[in-house]
């Protein structure tokens, strides 16, 4: 199930992601990659950070709540 916060979490990286590679490829001269690749290179990106900061949230939560129950 998906909720509001998350997908402007996901797309916010989404979007920094993309613009990234399109920069990046630009500042290189590189101007043969369609855009849909790097949209698809983007959204795989922004989904493994997102799940990357999902640990993380969940990491601190268990450590604050250990911390709170000591």
């Amino acid at each position: 199930m998906s909720h509001p916060v998350n997908d402007e979490i996901l797309e916010g990286l989404y979007e920094e992601i993309l613009n990234d590679l399109v920069c990046k490829n630009l500042s290189l001269g590189i101007t043969c990659i369609p855009m849909a690749n790097l949209e698809e290179i983007a959204a795989k990106e922004a989904q493994k950070r997102f799940e990357e900061l999902s640990q993380w949230l969940m990491f601190l939560l268990l450590l604050m709540k250990h911390i709170n129950s000591s």
